[in-house]
């Protein structure tokens, strides 16, 4: 795998001192470029394993709980001084709600201690000391998508299961499952993306994986010793990007940048899938014997 630094230190010569500034600016340009053309070509490079965990639903209710806001810590919290998080088998991006006025949820636990539940950093609690009694419950129908999301490419699946999910076909099928406690648990049978999440029709009743295959979105790359993506089959045009775009002064947005990218791209993303033989050739052909 190469690295952000592993390109440089074949062009560092080459590019003025005053423009290296430019680099992280240029390459993320770059990349976004190459990856919405392989996009189009429907390419493996940027094809990733999906794994999103859906927990059943678990319910605590302790007057032990509180709330407590981070602040300059910038992460939120939930506590309980009877230590029973672990027991009560809460765990890593599960995501809760509760009944604390003001802190209803729906919060994305990040981190699981007996006493500590850390909250994601897009979730905030407003402080509530413990004393009175409340109530956190796991959501059991949706589960958090990879960040670098970018797409289905095929129907996602429950990991042990032998069929697919299906997509929803309409709200009346959901709300056929729905009660007023939220959605009824059963068999996963439909699927729904929303934002970041991963819903199912009908909600689980254990922990499930779901699996399945997603185009990835490139991740920004900000530090020299970041991974390039594309496994390597596309530094060289890299590099000649950065190098047109730090050495020789060539605006980002230049046509001729795009398309040096592109041609890279095609040279390697429609060589890459492995097809077999448009038609398998017969074995003895004893009917013409």
């Amino acid at each position: 795998m190469s690295t952000v630094a592993d390109i440089m230190d074949e062009l560092q010569d080459r590019i003025p001192q005053e423009r290296i500034g430019s680099l992280f600016p240029a390459i993320n340009r770059a990349i976004g470029l190459l990856s919405k053309r392989l996009y189009l070509l429907d390419s493996d490079l940027i094809i990733g394993d999906l794994e999103v965990d859906i927990y059943a639903q678990q319910t605590y209710t302790a007057s032990s709980i509180a709330f407590v806001d981070g602040k300059s810590e910038a992460v939120d919290t939930i506590t309980d001084t009877a230590s029973q998080f672990v027991a009560e088998e809460f765990d890593v991006d599960m995501p809760i709600k509760t009944n604390c006025a003001g802190n209803e949820g729906p919060f994305r636990i990040t981190a699981v201690a007996v006493g500590t539940l850390t909250l994601s950093a897009d979730s905030s609690v407003t402080a509530q000391a413990a004393g009175s009694s409340y109530t956190i419950t796991s959501q059991n129908d949706f589960g958090y998508l990879p960040d670098d999301f970018g797409g289905l490419i095929d129907k996602p699946y429950v990991v042990g299961y032998q069929y697919p999910l299906e997509p929803l076909p309409s709200q009346y099928v959901k709300m056929a499952y729905l009660s007023s406690t939220g959605v009824n648990t059963g068999t996963p049978t439909y699927y729904q993306v929303k934002g970041g999440k991963l819903h199912i029709i009908p909600a689980t009743g254990s922990d499930i994986v779901i699996g399945g295959d997603y185009y990835k979105k490139p991740v920004k790359l900000t530090m020299m010793d970041d991974i390039l993506p594309f496994d390597g089959m596309l530094d060289d045009a890299l590099a000649e990007y950065l190098l047109q775009v730090l050495a020789g002064g060539v605006s980002i947005a230049d046509d001729s940048l795009k398309i040096l990218l592109y041609d890279a791209v095609d040279l390697i993303a429609k060589k890459r899938p492995k097809k077999a033989a448009p038609k398998v050739p017969r074995g003895i052909p004893w009917g013409d014997l």
